[in-house]
């Protein structure tokens, strides 16, 4: 399974700015994918703002990850939004399509 990662909205859909991993991911992976976007320092808490956590962050990004290779007739899994702050993330809507094919992941 492929897991997408961006920070959403004009971010992802105009700047394309997004990052890929394959599942499953271990913590420094996730981490990676993280960082793979062009938008992360808004994550660590850019021009003096707080940065979320990121360690929660990176266990969700594994989490579905592992979703995903568990149930393999989840062909696809959007969960968008998911709010992120300095004491944790809360995923506030989430789609899933289920086939009988190779699955595929959205975070």
């Amino acid at each position: 399974p492929l897991v997408l990662f961006g920070l959403g909205g004009i971010y992802t859909e105009i700047m394309h700015d997004v990052a890929f991993g394959l599942a499953p991911l271990g913590r420094a992976e996730a981490r990676a994918i993280i960082g793979g976007v062009k938008s992360w320092p808004i994550l660590e808490g850019a021009r003096g703002g707080e940065g979320v956590d990121l360690d929660r962050l990176a266990e969700a990004i594994c989490r579905v990850g592992k979703l995903m290779t568990d149930f393999p007739k989840i062909q696809e899994l959007d969960v968008n939004p998911m709010t992120a702050s300095p004491t944790g993330l809360l995923a506030l809507d989430a789609r899933s399509t289920l086939a009988n094919r190779g699955p595929t992941a959205i975070v």
